[in-house]
């Protein structure tokens, strides 16, 4: 298992204030699919950065193929409300390990 950085960008800077319904039901699937990566172990930490505006989550996989899969399932860049950019990432430091 490893660790992947994955920012997910959203359509525009001004998201939060004037995103559609759509995009907000988009998001809140997001939310919910992040909370099932969670339960499976499969996520190791979600939450929004401000200024300028994205979405920080570290994932835990086998493989790139498979990061990019976790990625690419989040209900949010299925339909295009959010672009997600992976990294491998190596946590040095976390608490409780």
């Amino acid at each position: 298992m490893s660790e992947w950085l994955c920012i997910l960008r959203p359509p525009r800077p001004t998201f939060e204030e004037d995103m559609t319904e759509d995009e907000a039901r988009a998001m809140e699937a997001h939310f919910e699919y992040l909370k099932g990566l969670l339960a499976a172990g499969k996520l190791l930490l979600a939450g929004p950065a401000s200024n300028p505006l994205f979405g920080v989550v570290v994932l835990v996989a086998d493989s790139e193929e498979e990061a990019w899969e976790l990625a690419r399932g989040d209900p949010s860049v299925r339909v295009g409300v959010q672009t997600p950019e992976l990294q491998p990432l190596r946590v040095a430091l976390l608490a409780g390990r």
